[in-house]
């Protein structure tokens, strides 16, 4: 039709020649119509909370699911973190640097929503963590949505139980991702703290060759670096444990096995993560911003695929463009203590307040010179703006 158009380019026979593709366009089956031009997909996140696995926190639960000592009673039998976690924390990290992203329910799902009317996909990217409880008719229209060339991101024991609580055996959509679980799925987690990347991909782009040491908190409860006097830094975190099946790409190895993995399927793909809970860190040696750069990649990667910007929202509602704090944290060390006011008055010369924390204890109870330090600590609040704050609550360190 191009080279039609080409050649009848007289003004009267063009305007003909144009006219008679609009017809031919207008006469195109909707199917042909929609395949020429699909509708792009909405500029946002999709995350999926799953009404079926938030049932299980309160229902009882029933042989195999594990009881007794360790165990909540309920079908949600994990005592470290409760489902919701995955996807808060997920959303909390998305409002952080201003990505848009909207809920998809179990519902939704099963009813289509994942694809517009013509087939095409509604999002770029679905993340859906720890969403054990998927119903049947939930199964073809996540697969549906892939091969139309959506991104599905699966965290841990996704897609694993149906919606009573009883297993699977393996993931829905086993065949699918390329993955499958090695023992039953109530006995299918292990304690990580390596990561090892055996893979140049996006997805790890940020992080290091070689095996890292991988400390993410194993419970919500658990406290880091410990309480006095035992300060062993904390390090190992649940990890549900895959193989891999041909035509996978396995990105990063755990201790025992698959931790990133990819596949491509139809004209999307599946990515998967195995840590019941990857965002949040508790200390300072957690590799939280690592693993949030992790789900952040695989987001361009999907807007990418789809031709799309990621549209962020500014979260920050303030007249300058940045912010600078500085954190000092002394502890018990006598002579930084002592060294506060000098901080501070160096620091206030550059327009700058800074935070001191440090063990009150050791003050109260170990330096001779306490009056002198006490005014000299005061003089750096009244005169400089310091911030004084207690590190370990009053005590000694």
């Amino acid at each position: 039709m191009k080279r039609a158009i080409k050649i009848l380019c007289g003004k009267r026979a063009c305007i003909i020649a144009l006219a008679i593709v609009s017809a031919m366009a207008l006469a195109m089956p909707s199917a042909v119509r929609a395949q020429a031009a699909p509708t792009p997909p909405e500029p946002v996140v999709a995350i999926h909370v799953s009404e079926l696995t938030q049932a299980l926190e309160t229902m009882p639960a029933v042989s195999p699911t594990p009881t007794g000592p360790g165990t909540t009673g309920y079908e949600w039998w994990y005592t470290s973190w409760h489902y919701f976690v995955a996807y808060e924390s997920l959303k909390e990290a998305l409002r952080s640097d201003g990505t848009s992203f909207v809920e998809v329910s179990d519902a939704a799902i099963a009813s289509g929503d994942l694809l517009h009317p013509d087939g095409s996909p509604r999002y770029p990217i679905v993340i859906s963590l720890a969403a054990e409880a998927v119903g049947d008719d939930e199964v073809g229209p996540l697969r549906d949505y892939v091969a139309a060339g959506g991104f599905l991101f699966v965290g841990s024991s996704a897609l694993t139980r149906n919606p009573g609580g009883t297993t699977r055996g393996d993931f829905a959509l086993a065949d699918e991702m390329g993955l499958n679980i090695v023992n039953s799925l109530f006995q299918n987690w292990y304690l990580n703290r390596r990561f090892t990347k055996v893979a140049d991909h996006r997805l790890v782009a940020h992080i290091p060759s070689g095996t890292l040491t991988w400390r993410m908190p194993r419970t919500a409860e658990e406290i880091p670096v410990g309480i006095t006097p035992d300060h062993s830094v904390h390090g190992y975190h649940e990890v549900f444990q895959v193989y891999a099946s041909g035509g996978t790409t396995v990105i990063a190895n755990g201790d025992s096995g698959p931790l990133l993995a990819t596949r491509q399927y139809g004209d999307g793909h599946f990515i998967y993560h195995g840590a019941i809970q990857p965002l949040i860190g508790h200390g300072g040696r957690d590799p939280s911003m690592y693993a949030y750069l992790i789900y952040r990649n695989a987001i361009e990667w999907a807007f990418e695929s789809a031709d799309l910007p990621v549209i962020k929202l500014s979260p920050w509602r303030y007249a300058h463009d940045a912010a600078f704090i500085v954190r000092h944290d002394f502890e018990n060390d006598a002579a930084s203590i002592r060294a506060i006011e000098g901080s501070a008055l160096f620091e206030d010369a550059l327009g700058v307040k800074g935070d001191y924390y440090f063990c009150t204890g050791t003050l109260r109870e170990q330096m001779t010179d306490q009056s002198a330090v006490v005014a000299s600590i005061r003089s750096a609040v009244t005169n400089h703006g310091a911030t004084i704050g207690s590190h370990n609550g009053g005590l000694q360190n």
